[in-house]
């Protein structure tokens, strides 16, 4: 792989692939919305050529890229925050985006088409997580992530471009965003405040951005067409586990408020098997959540005022 084009390129994901793709000699055109206010996170290298797009615009990408283009990486999604997940009319339209993505990677000459799938397709489950488990979204905008695929899958076997829809569960690091659950507990803990948290006992996966950016560029080199793949870490642990280390690695002796809010009455269990992702492309995580949560420390002291 020589060259990749990307939407969501501010992105956690995004912003990681970026780095992964600078280190192995890749050329990337970031392809961002011009009025986002995370331009300045793109890393910079004369590998990297941004091009101010927004995703209602995608069909002008052929027009602005002239030339050939290897692999097309479709993160970008619009309305994405818990408040608007189960607004219809707004998650829905990302399945347009999504098609416009697949068309404009056909007449770029992109050979390989990969996704950004989300683990809100599953639904509710209490084990670990397989491909095969049925599809049963308890949101609209699993919904919307769920056909958007479906659409895409569609497209590229029409235009005989590789197909890969990767399902990604709890991604955390640098360029997170600020309203996440680890970015929360965090920010909490830096101020000397104690969070409030539930008993925080459900099952739960998270994997480093770099290691979430070496899956995907596996997935481009060594994925199989038409198929899903989870990408998470494979280990799942109580929820408190994970504050428990954030909280040792900010100050051990600070409060939480655990138990401070209600649970509720069912658990959201959420964690994967990865076995399919590491039999086909070799995949395995390499940063412990312990070192993963000390350099986002570190970012977040050297970035977030």
């Amino acid at each position: 792989m020589k060259n990749i084009i990307m939407t969501g390129a501010t992105g956690i994901l995004g912003t990681a692939i970026i780095t992964e793709c600078i280190q192995n000699n890749i050329r990337v055109t970031a392809v961002a919305r011009p009025s986002s206010s995370r331009l300045d996170r793109i890393p910079k290298s004369g590998k990297v050529n941004v091009i101010k797009c927004g995703l209602d615009e995608l069909n002008k990408l052929p027009e602005l890229l002239p030339g050939k283009h290897e692999v097309f990486y479709h993160l970008g999604w619009a309305d994405i925050d818990k408040s608007v997940r189960n607004d219809a009319e707004k998650q829905e339209r990302n399945i347009k985006y999504t098609i416009n993505a697949v068309e404009a990677a056909n007449r770029l000459g992109c050979k390989v088409f990969i996704g950004a799938g989300s683990q809100a397709e599953y639904g509710r489950y209490d084990t670990a997580i397989k491909e095969e488990f049925e599809t049963k979204p308890g949101t609209v905008y699993g919904k919307a992530k769920l056909e958007a695929g479906k659409s895409a899958a569609g497209l590229c076997a029409k235009y005989k471009i590789k197909f890969v829809w990767p399902r990604i569960f709890s991604i955390y690091g640098l360029n997170d965003g600020l309203n996440t659950f680890i970015m929360y507990c965090i920010s909490k803990l830096l101020k000397k405040e104690k969070p409030s948290l539930t008993a925080c006992t459900q099952i739960w996966d998270y994997l480093y951005c770099s290691d979430a950016a070496k899956a995907l560029i596996l997935l481009a080199e060594k994925g199989m067409d038409g198929q899903v793949y989870n990408v998470a870490s494979g280990i799942g642990l109580p929820l408190l586990e994970y504050v428990n280390i954030i909280r040792n690695a900010i100050d051990p002796r600070a409060e939480l408020g655990v138990g401070d809010l209600d649970q509720g009455r069912k658990l959201m269990n959420l964690y994967a098997d990865i076995t399919k992702i590491k039999k086909h492309t070799g995949f395995k995580p390499m940063v412990s959540f312990k070192h993963g949560i000390k350099e986002t420390i570190k970012w977040y002291k050297e970035n977030i005022k």
